[in-house]
């Protein structure tokens, strides 16, 4: 078991960030973490929607059956979820 440190959130998804293929990677949260401020849901909604065009844009130049498909529907539908906690739906 890691070792929890002080003040330190146990499970706590970190906000997605893309790298410079311009794409997010890593594990997608499948909800919205309840700790996530009002800034960090706005900057994760940015960073999901601009790692969506990039991999749609690779998806259209592999075909339907590209590896992107599956990792576009996570990113979306954590979109989804963030901007219906913004808008407080």
């Amino acid at each position: 078991m890691a070792k929890q440190l002080k003040g330190e959130v146990p499970n706590v998804a970190p906000v997605p960030s893309r790298d410079l293929t311009g794409k997010v990677h890593g594990e997608i949260p499948d909800h919205v973490p309840e700790n996530w401020t009002k800034e960090e849901l706005e900057n994760a909604a940015h960073e999901l929607n601009e790692s969506i065009k990039v991999r749609e844009a690779e998806q259209v130049r592999l075909g339907e059956e590209g590896a992107h498909r599956a990792r576009i529907y996570e990113e979306k539908q954590l979109l989804r979820q963030i901007e219906k906690k913004l808008s407080g739906s």
